[in-house]
Order: C-alpha cells, then sequence, then structure tokens
C-alpha cells in the first residue's frame, strides 16, 4: 500500500497490479500461507473436538491439501506475471479456487465445530439444568467474520476492483 499511497503522488493503483514484483510476490505468499496455517489449525480443532475422530476430518484435510496447491498454483502465477489482472483467466481461476475453497473449509468446519459443542452443551443441560452458549456464539461470530472477510475479498476479484487489496491487507 505505500507504494500505491505514499511514494506515488498520484495514488495509482497500478501499483497493486504489478504482480511479479518481489513486493506482492512475497505479501501474496504470505497471504496464502497464512490461510493454509489457519485453515489447518481449524481442522485440527475439528479433530480434537470430534474426540480426535479421523473419519469427520477426512475431507477437511482433503481441502487444505487442495489449498497447498492452489497457494504453490497462485505463488507461481504471481512470479511469472506479465501482463494486467484481468486478461488471465487461469491466474483468476486460482485465485477464485483458492479463496473459494477456503470458504468452503471455514463454513464446514465452524458448522462442525460448533454443532458439536451446542449438541454436548444441550446433553450436559439436560442433567445440570444450566445452559451456557456463549462458546456457540463465540464461534458462529468469529465464523461470520471471517467468511465475510474472505467474501468480500473474493467477490472485490471476482469484478477486478481495487478494494480487494485493502481487505486482502489488512
Amino acid at each position: 500500500m505505500a507504494d500505491a499511497f505514499i511514494y506515488r503522488i498520484d495514488g495509482n493503483s497500478d501499483t497493486y497490479y504489478a504482480l511479479a514484483t518481489p513486493q506482492n510476490t512475497m505479501n501474496i505468499a504470505l497471504l496464502t500461507g497464512q490461510t493454509i496455517v489457519a485453515d489447518s489449525t481449524m481442522v485440527y480443532r475439528l479433530y480434537i473436538v470430534w474426540g480426535r475422530s479421523l473419519r469427520v476430518v477426512l475431507l477437511p484435510l482433503i481441502l487444505v491439501i487442495g489449498l497447498i496447491g492452489a497457494d504453490c498454483g497462485v505463488v507461481l502465477s504471481t512470479i511469472r506475471w506479465q501482463t494486467p489482472l484481468h486478461v488471465s483467466p487461469g491466474y483468476f481461476g486460482t485465485i477464485v479456487s483458492f479463496f473459494g475453497a477456503t470458504l468452503i473449509l471455514n463454513l464446514a468446519v465452524s458448522g462442525l465445530i460448533t454443532y458439536r459443542i451446542w449438541s454436548i452443551n444441550r446433553d450436559i443441560a439436560g442433567l445440570t439444568g444450566h445452559k451456557t452458549y456463549s462458546i456457540v456464539y463465540i464461534l458462529v461470530e468469529n465464523a461470520v467474520l471471517y467468511v465475510a472477510c474472505v467474501g468480500s475479498t473474493l467477490i472485490g476479484f471476482t469484478l477486478d476492483d481495487a478494494y480487494q487489496f485493502i481487505v486482502r491487507d489488512a
């Protein structure tokens, strides 16, 4: 963002579209890498909450492996980038598949974790007479915020709008 708004007097967003620069390549590599780490952590939480059941985490693990492949594709496409962003359908498809997969993964994993905690809480409430849903509320709020951020980035990218870079860099 500094190149686009501080070092350039005109505030031109073309700086964002120069993807093959080392700064943008590193930015994208770090963004996709941290997304994979965060999604893997969510899958691990799912594994723990569901009593270390491999059956429950099998599909999310496959999605994480797909995310790693899409991550490599995104970074390699960024390194080879020479033309404006809206020209290459291959790069567009790689980015959309990456953010789409992380969106689906987080919706599914958050839903499964929330359901498991809610069902355990419901069973315990039947025994003790106390209902505590604060954990469920926190999980749902976090999932909604993350999905909103990823969804707005995905929408911005598909519409070729520059606000996606601000959301991405935040």
